[in-house]
């Protein structure tokens, strides 16, 4: 499966009603796991998982 999450690399895989996407950003590797919920909706929560990730790498929190 094709997915766009804004890290450097992104592996995706879609099983019956599931979705799971891999994805490195920076040195940290990150994965989340999705279930019924349309391919959109689990490449939205994807890029979510990156943005926090960037957030506390720059010393943010990623609550605000």
């Amino acid at each position: 499966m094709k997915a766009e999450s804004g890290a450097e690399e992104t592996q995706a895989l879609k099983r019956e009603g599931y979705i799971g996407s891999f994805m490195r950003v920076g040195t940290v590797v990150s994965y989340v796991s999705t279930s019924e919920i349309a391919a959109d909706n689990a490449q939205r929560a994807a890029k979510v998982q990156v943005d926090r990730i960037r957030t506390v790498a720059a010393g943010g929190n990623p609550g605000h």
